[in-house]
């Protein structure tokens, strides 16, 4: 029968093709007037083509997502398969499923509905395999993953622990702290502590072999086996607050490919059914899936049983992100033809849409891995008046004139017509100075007081940038909204997490029912808003006008009012519709008073005003984006510290980087850090790219520079003065 199902399913997916015509029709759609895809011969043409299981490996801005929104497009005209499967399209972000959502939806309503999935990796895990194994397992539903409610729950447990006394057998919680700081030095009581819950938070309960593991090498902890019966104690003690939780439908993310695979192990024909549902899986921005979620994938997906389709999209060196926060330097995705040369063929983009040829060229020498020989940065962009990129030479005391340097540069080549006023849509185009390392934290010492880092040259903070969900003050909150929507909204939003975030402080649920059983909930927004209007008119009448002065109080630079208010509502209203205690950790959420928050620097353009706007981030924050212009700043971290200390090797009389458009293997893990990083970071702008480097660095290597292609800019050094 199985057979049978899958002979089937092969056959009807090689009755489908995608004609030239079509992708002439999708041009239309999804590029701009003119634009298009090119001849027959094409990459994109090839790729958007190809109905075979492989790999697509694309450079910068190659428009590798947009042609896989014309290969949907296409394919969405055979919908509804006559064998009654779906396409799984795959991505990192919830960013990126809004666009594939915005850019198709209007056109293809069909491929957004059932047997198809559009979706991040986490909502698919979650939905077809997680929450039905937690369901079968410990019969709850995953509710609401969240690793902010976790954290608070690891605290607890924690802190429920005994410590050993004097002359004792050491206890769990001594063990923990124990192991959690074995290796951090001399550090503060302060950070301690926060290691002890950290080191909870991140323990890991494999179900199928019993073991508790931590750390990036999965080192067991304790496991159900132990010979040891004290072990074999502690194993039962952590499991049970562990399965306490999954009763509750309480996890963190990454409990999801734990449940996963136990599911998959107990019910193996859910593979099967999986298989027959999706005849067709595309996944974007391969690069960014951690290790187990691309063993997961495959594990369903890519086996003797499966005749789904499965194509993958990325750029290898653009995998800068690791569950261990340090820059990928191999990334955990092999390709079809690096594992097998023989049976897949791997796909390439080396066209770029996004760059020119001046910076195309710095960035194809930043490649860490050409695998295949074949891969290169082309740039396609050609501008009336080409501009060379430029190397920005600053001393460390004139560091906080970057920003206006590099606005001065942007204006003198709008002057000049190089640099346009307006982008395409009639929007200001994007200008970001961009760091490796933004902030210090606990890293500043008396050793590294000179070094620079994104924060000694503009004010600058990191959760600022990342627009979190839940923060750990309601001062952060009225600060740290998404300030790029220009509505109340984003406010409203961080408001009532505020509010979620001090009703799970304080523990309090909901009831309800889940196959015929009691359970609480914890609150979501919708659910405290639908909570308020049942109490009555008058109190929802209230809430709502309150609301609505508090994100008029914030907007509007008031955010110490907007504050003052809400810490009353809480204490009062809050307090008596809820039934709060308004316990230790609530009053630290609240904080005895308001506290200014240092936010990303980006100056507002008033109207009428020709005056520049640069948004400031890490190059992590503005990876996938793409700018006008950007300045990339050496900051400090690691040894050697800075990029260009990293990148420029001396060998016998000759300096080499490949800055200077060199074909050098970086030697060390922290050099081809730097180079990955900056590959990124390099290959955001459409028309100027400028390198920031302090002078100490660069000053004797400068004519070698010059010949490279790069115009120099000494006006912030000290040979300037």
């Amino acid at each position: 029968m199985q057979l049978n199902m899958l002979v089937g399913k092969e056959s009807m997916m090689k009755s489908i093709s995608i004609s030239l015509e079509d992708i002439r029709e999708a041009e239309k759609l999804l590029l701009e007037a003119g634009g298009s895809f090119g001849d027959e011969n094409s990459e994109r043409i090839q790729f958007i083509q190809n109905l075979k299981t492989c790999d697509l490996l694309a450079v910068p801005g190659s428009g590798k997502t947009t042609a896989l929104l014309a290969k949907l497009y296409c394919l969405h005209k055979h919908l509804p398969f006559e064998d009654g499967s779906g396409i799984l399209v795959l991505a990192h972000t919830n960013a990126a499923i809004d666009e594939i959502k915005e850019k198709l939806q209007p056109y293809c309503p069909r491929l957004f509905q059932y047997p198809n999935f559009i979706g991040t990796i986490q909502s698919f895990i979650n939905n077809f395999l997680a929450s039905p194994a937690n369901i079968s397992k410990h019969e709850s539903s995953l509710y609401r993953l969240d690793n902010d409610l976790y954290y608070n729950h690891s605290r607890k447990f924690f802190n429920s622990l005994e410590w050993s006394k004097d002359n004792e057998p050491k206890t769990l919680k001594n063990k923990i702290n124990i192991t959690a700081n074995s290796t951090k030095g001399k550090i503060s009581a302060a950070q301690k502590e926060k290691n002890r819950i950290d080191f909870v938070y991140d323990l890991d309960f494999d179900l199928l072999q019993g073991k508790i593991v931590y750390g990036d090498k999965k080192t067991t902890f304790r496991k159900s086996d132990s010979n040891n019966e004290i072990a074999k104690k502690e194993y039962d003690t952590l499991f049970k607050w562990k399965e306490d939780l999954f009763k509750q439908g309480i996890a963190k993310f990454s409990d999801a490919y734990i449940l996963a695979e136990w599911f998959l192990k107990s019910y193996p024909k859910v593979k099967g059914l999986i298989i027959k549902r999706f005849s067709f899986v595309f996944i974007d921005e391969m690069q960014d899936l951690q290790k187990h979620q691309v063993d997961i994938i495959d594990k369903i997906f890519f086996n003797n049983d499966s005749t789904s389709l499965i194509q993958r999209i990325g750029d290898k060196n653009q995998a800068i992100y690791s569950s261990s926060k340090k820059v990928k330097i191999e990334s955990v995705w092999k390709t079809r033809e690096e594992q097998d040369d023989k049976k897949y063929k791997d796909l390439i983009i080396s066209g770029s849409n996004r760059l020119t040829k001046e910076v195309a060229q710095i960035v194809d020498s930043l490649v860490l891995d050409r695998k295949p020989a074949t891969y290169k940065v082309i740039g396609n962009r050609v501008l009336e008046k080409p501009l060379q990129p430029i190397l920005v030479v600053f001393n460390k005391e004139k560091r906080k004139q970057l920003p206006e340097l590099f606005k001065t540069i942007i204006k003198e080549h709008q002057v000049e017509g190089r640099i346009p006023l307006k982008d395409k849509k009639g929007n200001a185009p994007k200008f970001n100075l961009i760091a490796w390392s933004g902030e210090w934290g606990d890293e500043r010492t008396e050793k590294n007081k000179d070094k620079i880092r994104l924060e000694d040259i503009v004010p600058y903070s990191k959760e600022a940038e990342g627009k979190k969900e839940f923060l750990d003050s309601l001062s952060k909150h009225l600060q740290l909204y998404d300030k790029d929507k220009r509505t109340m909204e984003a406010v409203r939003k961080s408001s009532l997490n505020a509010l979620i975030h001090i009703l799970k402080l304080e523990e309090i649920t909901y009831p309800s029912v889940f196959r015929g059983k009691a359970v609480n909930r914890y609150y979501r927004k919708s659910k405290l808003i639908e909570a308020i209007r049942e109490r009555s008119k008058e109190d929802y009448e209230f809430f709502k006008a309150e609301l609505y002065d508090w994100c008029w109080q914030t907007i509007t630079g008031n955010g110490k009012n907007a504050y003052d208010k809400i810490k009353s509502f809480v204490k009062t209203t809050f307090k008596e519709w809820f039934g709060l205690k308004v316990n230790a950790e609530t009053e630290i959420f609240l904080e005895s008073d308001f506290k200014a928050v240092q936010t990303q620097f980006v100056k507002k353009v008033p109207e009428n005003n020709d005056e520049i706007e640069v948004s400031i981030g890490t190059v992590h924050s503005v990876k996938g984006q793409t700018h006008c212009a950007t300045m990339y700043v050496e900051t400090a971290y690691q040894t050697p510290t800075y990029e260009s200390n990293k990148l420029i090797k001396k060998v016998k009389d000759n300096i080499i980087s490949p800055l200077l458009i060199d074909n050098f293997e970086p030697d060390g893990i922290y050099a081809k850090q730097a180079k990955k990083m900056m590959y990124v970071g390099f290959s955001r702008p459409t028309h100027l790219l400028c390198f920031a480097a302090l002078e100490e660095n660069v000053k004797e290597h400068i004519f070698k520079f010059e010949a490279a292609g790069w115009r120099i800019d000494e006006s912030l050094s000290i040979k300037s003065q």
